[in-house]
């Protein structure tokens, strides 16, 4: 019987752990469209940009919903399509302005 009552015991320990709420990456991601935003990626790499929007959306609202785990990777995706929408935005400013 005490077996079963432990066993009972570590099952509910483990279902009730959960995961903590994504915020360094959702600091990350935001600090990235911050970054690209100011570099006018939307001009300059709109499909990278757009993609960025919606995912970083989309894990605002799983975060919001406490689905942390499924935030945690859309902030993820949201984050390098932000920055690749932020370099590419740069390499075509540079190229216009001719350099440095």
């Amino acid at each position: 019987m005490k077996s079963l009552l432990f066993v009972i015991f570590i099952f509910i320990a483990t279902a009730c752990e959960t995961i903590p709420p994504p915020l360094e990456s959702y600091t990350l991601t935001r600090t990235a469209i911050v970054y690209a935003t100011k570099v006018k990626a939307a001009r300059y790499s709109p499909g990278n940009w757009h993609k960025a929007e919606n995912y970083f959306r989309q894990a605002e609202r799983m975060f919001r919903n406490k689905e942390y785990e499924k935030a945690d990777k859309l902030f993820k995706l949201a984050r390098d399509h932000a920055e690749k929408a932020e370099n590419i935005a740069r390499l075509k400013i540079q190229a216009e302005t001719g350099g440095y």
